[in-house]
């Protein structure tokens, strides 16, 4: 499914040639918004409690005015291929899925969404390193060390 809306979204040939860290960007005219509070949704992309919790907390008291949101893209590079980046945003854009949990919301854009569906996002807080980590990504069928960068399945 994922080559399927790579192909369609006419990024399958650059994706499997030479991307050199450049943001993967939704150009479809699918909508892919929706609305995802519900778990066991197979779209669903999960937040752990404490991911819940840091984001509450972030966007009480480190926001900037207008941050309303952790947005989650993929983009093309890191030691696996793609990588994760999650960013304080404004909030939903026009073909973006919400997941919404006790008030935190996490937004991601509709082709990312397809190399992060099903996953869990989590929040860590280590010795060397504090940050929103996504685990458990069944799109994934590997990836580096420090988790920050993956290698989807089929490609």
């Amino acid at each position: 499914m994922l080559q399927q809306s790579l192909h369609r979204l006419g990024i399958l040939g650059t994706l499997r040639g030479s991307l050199s860290r450049q943001v993967v960007s939704l150009q479809a005219n699918q909508s892919f918004s929706q609305a995802a509070s519900q778990e066991g949704e197979d779209s669903a992309v999960s937040l752990t409690d404490s991911a819940i919790k840091r984001l509450q907390q972030l966007l009480a008291t480190k926001a900037r005015p207008g941050e309303k949101a952790l947005r989650l893209t993929v983009e093309a590079g890191g030691c696996s291929g793609f990588s994760y980046r999650f960013e304080l945003d404004p909030g939903p854009k026009e073909g973006d899925a919400v997941f919404a949990y006790d008030g935190a919301q996490l937004v991601v854009d509709g082709v990312s969404l397809e190399f992060v569906r099903g996953a869990t996002v989590d929040y860590a807080s280590e010795l060397i390193k504090s940050t929103f980590e996504v685990v458990q990504n069944p799109n994934a069928e590997g990836s580096c060390g420090c988790g920050s960068s993956f290698n989807p399945k089929g490609m």
